[in-house]
This record gives structure tokens, C-alpha cells and sequence, in this order.
């Protein structure tokens, strides 16, 4: 019988909202992975500190917005740990601590993987797992030619990436581990408009769920 496949979806989750479980639930169902474990960030190396919610309140947003769906979860891993927060260090750790056999496919978007090369280790992290990158508004996926550490990957696939004439592409990286291109269906939210929007007084009830919202405003998790 096969290791299980899971998926690991990193990310800060700040706050997690519809965007991100609609990622998610297309990842899982597209490539029939078993499960898969939302992986917020903690002290994120690519991100500067003062624009994130604290390590607890991003935590416990995701997982009140996993209620309800079985096949999803959180690891704490990260947001644990007072060091820096690494690719390389996490799937090592989750490696060791909880996954010994099973196939990772960590799930990354698009605009985020083309900072890859300033990622630690970046040529062994490409043998410890398979790579899920999606789509993102504003980002065409053949930036990716620009990565030079990647095998070369054909521009026509790319092009019919972008152009909407295929949503999946896949590129071995070494004899077990593989780079998976993944359009998703366009998503307008973000972050960012979110935190914009509470800052302004202003309803969240279709950008993320009601019981996110509520924690959200009881906890003042992002202060005006």
C-alpha cells in the first residue's frame, strides 16, 4: 500500500480567509491528496514582523475557519518555535516528528515560489518534498523560467498555464520528488483588502467565515 500523500500548506494565514480554503480544497481534490495540514507561519524570514497578527491569533483563526472540514488541519509547528521560520527546517522537523514515510506536497503560491532561490537550502529542499505551485491574480507562471534552479521547463507549457489552455502542469525535480504548476479558479481576495476593510469598519461575512470575523473583532486582532 502507498505512504499517504499529504499536503502541507504554508503560509501567515493573515487572517486566513475563503481564498485560502478554496486553494486548499482544489489542491486536495485535484491531486487526491489524503490530507492536509495548514502550516501558519511564525517568525517568517520574508515578511516583516510589525505587519503580522501575533503567532496565537493567526493560529487560532485557522483553526476556527478548519472547522467543519475533515480532511484539513493545523500544525502548530511553527508558530511554537521562537526561532526563524524555514521551509527547510519545517519539513525536516515534520519529517522526524510526525510523517515518516508519507509523500509532503507543500502548497505555495505562485508570486511567493519566485522568491525561492533566497529560501534556505534551497537545492536539498527541493528533494524533501513535491512542490504545489498556484496561480496568483497579477503573476504569470512563466516567471518561472527566470529561476535557474529549476530544471528547464517549457515555455509553451507555461504559456497554456497562463492562457487558461491547461491547469496542470508537472516537472520532475530528482527521481522522487516533483514540481506540480496548478491553476486554480481566480480568487479577488486578499489579506491585505481584509485587514484594510476592519481597519474601516467595514463587514467581512464574504471574505472569510462568520466565526473568523467574530474572533477577529473580539480580540481586536488588528488594531486600527
Amino acid at each position: 500500500m502507498p505512504p499517504p500523500n499529504i499536503g502541507l500548506f504554508g503560509g501567515s494565514f493573515n487572517p486566513i480567509h475563503y481564498g485560502h480554503l478554496q486553494v486548499a480544497e482544489h489542491a486536495h481534490k485535484r491531486l487526491q491528496l489524503d490530507h492536509v495540514y495548514f502550516v501558519p507561519t511564525g517568525d517568517p524570514p520574508h515578511k516583516p514582523r510589525h505587519s503580522l497578527a501575533t503567532a496565537h491569533h493567526r493560529l487560532e483563526m485557522v483553526k476556527i475557519a478548519l472547522q467543519g472540514h475533515p480532511h484539513f488541519s493545523v500544525i502548530d509547528l511553527e508558530t511554537r518555535s521562537p526561532n526563524i521560520s524555514y521551509t527547510y527546517d519545517t519539513l525536516n522537523n515534520l519529517r522526524r516528528e510526525m510523517f515518516p514515510i508519507e509523500q509532503f506536497y507543500f502548497i505555495v503560491g505562485l508570486d511567493a515560489f519566485l522568491e525561492f532561490p533566497t529560501w534556505k537550502q534551497t537545492e536539498t529542499l527541493l528533494t524533501l518534498s513535491n512542490f504545489v505551485i498556484i496561480s496568483r491574480p497579477g503573476t504569470d507562471f512563466k516567471a518561472l523560467n527566470h529561476l535557474r534552479c529549476l530544471p528547464d521547463i517549457s515555455p509553451s507549457a507555461l504559456q497554456q498555464l497562463d492562457n487558461g489552455q491547461t491547469t496542470l502542469v508537472t516537472i520532475p525535480l530528482t527521481p522522487h520528488t516533483t514540481l506540480i504548476l496548478l491553476a486554480c479558479p481566480p480568487c479577488s481576495i486578499s489579506a491585505s483588502t481584509i485587514r484594510e476593510r476592519v481597519e474601516k469598519g467595514l463587514p467581512l461575512h464574504d471574505w472569510l467565515p462568520a466565526s473568523v470575523e467574530s474572533y477577529i473583532l473580539k480580540n481586536n486582532v488588528f488594531p486600527a
